[in-house]
């Protein structure tokens, strides 16, 4: 899953565990918080053991884990925008969007 588009909330809003063996055993951990935007930052190359990206892979055992993320993770997300316009109404508009692939 991958953000292709956002004006005001960025991009990076999947927080990945960093593994010693490389970007390719990293590990999708969460939906970004507001919190995590602040507090985690983009870049992996840093010594955090978390990092913030705009795109993540998931895999699963089970059709229905399959299912249950697809139906969380967009709660998960409207959730943080829904916070964003309650908060920072200053920043978005009614036409800000989050574009996922």
């Amino acid at each position: 899953m991958v953000v292709t588009n956002s004006q005001v909330i960025p991009k990076e809003l999947f927080v990945i565990t960093k593994n010693d063996r490389g970007v390719a055993y990293d590990t999708y951990s969460r939906t970004a918080s507001l919190y995590d935007i602040v507090n985690i930052k983009t870049d992996r190359t840093s010594q955090d053991k978390e990092y913030r990206s705009s795109s993540m892979n998931m895999e699963f055992d089970t059709l229905l884990e399959l299912k249950k993320a697809y139906d969380i993770l967009p709660q998960n997300l409207q959730s943080l925008i829904d916070f964003y316009k309650e908060n920072y109404t200053e920043l978005l508009n009614s036409e800000d969007v989050i574009v996922l692939e």
